[in-house]
């Protein structure tokens, strides 16, 4: 089987440069054709709730409910575009996305001056506990100064720091 690991879909393109069909060239049934033709039979749906797109979490889930068995989606929790982004609160803005969106993990874009320093925040590690108890996959995507570098210790175990 083969799976599209990360995509998106779009009520408006919001690429540049722009296209002469902003309203249809990013829609689901682009992205189902595409999948059909190239012989993908599920993808998991990357929402953002970017500039022309800012109700992308509704319009996958409304897909989601449409396709569930090609389709899952990793909606959008407070990015990095979002007025809530690493705000107080957070934990409960994950549950409440829970009860609303058929969603099977998450997205967390962060800002390029982020030093990542939220993530294990007391907030930040509420926010995750909440994935977490739910069985969530976290998509975190930032600047590369925001990787984990893991290495074995003489024990076997995994060590990993920022």
């Amino acid at each position: 089987m083969l799976i599209d690991s990360h995509c998106h879909a779009w009520e408006y393109w919001p690429y540049e440069p722009s296209v002469p069909d902003p309203e249809s060239r990013g829609r689901i049934e682009q992205l189902i054709n595409q999948m059909d033709i190239n012989g993908v039979q599920q993808a998991t749906i990357v929402s953002a709730q970017i500039e022309h797109n800012p109700n992308n979490n509704d319009y996958i889930a409304d897909a989601v409910r449409r396709y569930p068995s090609r389709l899952y989606q990793y909606a959008d929790v407070d990015c990095s575009w979002s007025d809530t982004y690493q705000t107080s609160g957070a934990a409960g803005r994950m549950e409440a996305a829970i009860k609303r969106w058929p969603m099977k993990g998450f997205t967390h874009y962060l800002r390029s001056e982020d030093d990542g320093s939220w993530l294990t925040s007391q907030e930040g590690l509420d926010f995750f506990r909440v994935a977490a108890d739910a069985g969530f996959i976290a998509n975190i995507a930032g600047a590369p100064h925001h990787q984990v570098r893991c290495e074995k210790s003489q024990r076997g175990f995994r060590r990993c720091r920022s």
